[in-house]
């Protein structure tokens, strides 16, 4: 699940040194593109308290983190544009990417840490401070490791390759979570049925114990 958080903060960050000069070639002022950029953080705090809502009401982690891939790639895809989509460069699209993508980071980010939580509870951890401070240290470790690869990388990608294909590769690297989410799913399942039948056989197997003792 940190594999979530990495890939938010390389795709928020990746924009911090590269979108403006891909909105060069439009001739915007510096209130627009600072506005472009609001886009994403905009509907990033619109949308976070009803992620947050949907998750208290109806526990959908791994639903809101697909969703929030799927945005992302999405969003990826079309902001460049990349190569596999034949459409122009175009200021619309880039700002709708800017948007969408404001609005996957929090199906993406919120998620994860409520996530993380579950699973250290259900491999027998406290319910406590420490727990919730160990958890949270190490989410904003994963949100610092890749708000560092983001610019990084990213900044040299576009300089090598170009922007379309770098923000290709970054919806690549989403589709892998995808695959990654849904292995995890199938051998949670996997894992849960198992302990579920081994409980059933000890339950079916205490009677004769007793009788016999």
């Amino acid at each position: 699940m940190v594999f979530a958080v990495v890939i938010c903060a390389i795709s928020l960050s990746f924009f911090d040194p590269t979108l403006s000069g891909h909105l060069s070639s439009f001739n915007l002022s510096t209130t627009m593109v600072g506005l472009i950029f609001l886009l994403c953080g905009g509907f990033y705090c619109l949308t976070a308290p009803l992620w947050g809502l949907i998750l208290d009401r109806c526990q959908c982690c791994n639903i809101l983190m697909l969703f929030g891939s799927l945005a992302t790639i999405f969003s990826m895809l079309f902001v460049g544009p990349s190569p596999l989509i034949p459409i122009e460069k175009n200021l619309f699209f880039i700002g709708l990417s800017m948007a969408v993508l404001g609005i996957a980071a929090g199906a993406l980010y919120i998620p994860t840490f409520q996530r993380c939580l579950d699973a250290v509870k259900e491999n027998g951890y406290d319910d406590s401070f420490q727990t919730y401070g160990c958890v949270s240290g190490v989410f904003q470790s994963a949100f610092a490791f890749g708000s560092f690869i983001g610019p990084t990388l990213g900044g040299w990608g576009v300089e090598s390759i170009g922007f379309p294909l770098t923000t290709t590769i970054i919806a690549g690297i989403n589709i892998i979570f995808i695959f990654a989410l849904f292995c995890f799913i199938i051998t949670n399942r996997f894992i849960g049925q198992n302990s579920a039948s081994d409980a059933g056989s000890t339950t079916k197997e205490d009677p004769p114990s007793l009788e016999e003792a």
